[in-house]
């Protein structure tokens, strides 16, 4: 840093500050530096022209000392609201990716000092997401992974972003811990892979139970067709045939009966074979058909 010294507007020396290329003033440190220039020069300038007028030099050094003061105050002030942020912020070194700065929340989440955390590299804390091979894992883009330095992972979400302090390009990086958020996400993966396995189960059940109804389903057309068969050959038979129930109620009469005794089967059906005694039917069937019922 080659700064000029002026007095009465006119240059008459140059102090010359050597500072380790390594080392980069933030904007505090230079106006710092700035308004110490300013009392050097004054007080310089006073030595070397003699003091004739001390009270304006010396309200001129308690003005840059208040100004130093203030700035300091504000620093302080931005530090503490940044600090009390619950997102974790790095202000990061655009050129040499290396952290510049970092809040209280970043230095929790990582697990590690300011002093340590001040000069590393931005990359060592992150670990970044593949969104093609991890599609299902992430919800957004910038989701990433917090590496912190007990070797542990903390899942963020982050966000990007620049600016520019006195012609030096920096990145202020932003990440938020949604470890609750991610826990709550399996919780509803977990819950959605087992409402879909009932399903699954429930869905075999009922095919199951609509394959054995298709079975039963068969098997009864199957015997309706048989009785069909049955009762057809029974209708065109000559035998006489009658079907009753236990109480020697007709419930079915074939037409050669009807033809036989000369009743219909509207007649007959609910009626005892008595009915047919009536009509001269003979006597020794008539006995062996009613002690057939009786069995």
């Amino acid at each position: 840093y080659l700064i000029p010294l002026k007095s009465n507007e006119m240059f008459f020396s140059f102090l010359l500050l050597i500072i380790d290329k390594r080392i980069q003033l933030n904007e505090e440190s230079q106006l710092v530096l700035s308004a110490l220039t300013s009392i050097f020069t004054l007080r310089y300038s006073s030595l070397a022209h003699g003091s004739k007028d001390s009270t304006k030099e010396n309200k001129g050094k308690t003005e840059l000392i208040e100004q130093i003061n203030n700035l300091k105050q504000g620093a302080e002030d931005l530090h503490k609201i940044i600090d009390s942020i619950h997102e974790g912020i790095f202000l990061v070194d655009k050129s040499s990716r290396l952290i510049h700065d970092a809040n209280q929340t970043a230095v929790k989440l990582i697990c590690i000092s300011k002093e340590n955390l001040i000069g590393k590299d931005k990359d060592d804390f992150f670990l970044f997401f593949d969104n093609n091979a991890f599609h299902d894992e992430i919800i957004t883009k910038e989701e990433a992974l917090l590496i912190t330095t007990e070797g542990n992972t903390v899942p963020i979400i982050y966000a990007t972003s620049e600016i520019l302090i006195n012609k030096y390009e920096y990145q202020i990086i932003g990440f938020l811990d949604i470890s609750e958020r991610k826990m709550m996400e399996d919780r509803i993966q977990q819950s959605r892979f087992e409402l879909e396995h009932r399903v699954e189960e429930r869905t075999k059940e009922l095919a199951k139970i609509n394959f054995e109804l298709q079975k039963q389903i068969a098997e009864r057309e199957k015997a309706e067709q048989e009785n069909l068969k049955l009762l057809l050959a029974i209708q065109q038979t000559n035998s006489l045939i009658t079907i009753t129930d236990t109480n020697a109620k007709i419930e079915y009469a074939n037409e050669a009966i009807c033809i036989k005794t000369g009743y219909s089967l509207a007649e007959l059906l609910g009626k005892t074979p008595v009915i047919f005694k009536a009509k001269g039917f003979d006597e020794d069937n008539y006995k062996t058909s009613y002690k057939a019922i009786q069995n």
